[in-house]
């Protein structure tokens, strides 16, 4: 799960991969800011959207070359 850490005076909205990183990070920001935390980003749903667009297009490939290779057998075609 990817961290985010938020510090109001600063507006510095950066994620991290993990809580180890966001927590090492957040060490560093709290000099400036002790209102900083590190709470989990949840999900990202343009990447989630995106990646469900990608296997449904790789499908939809496979279903045509499929479709593609039956016909050509038909046909008897190479």
């Amino acid at each position: 799960m990817k961290w985010l850490l938020i510090s109001m005076a600063l507006n510095l909205q950066v994620t991290y991969p993990d809580q180890k990183v966001c927590m090492t990070a957040l060490e560093q920001v709290k000099t400036q800011d002790m209102a900083a935390i590190c709470i989990p980003a949840g999900e990202d749903k343009i990447e989630t959207q995106m990646n469900s667009v990608f296997t449904n297009f790789l499908g939809l490939v496979k279903e045509l070359q499929k479709m593609e290779l039956e016909n050509s057998k038909e046909n008897g075609t190479n």
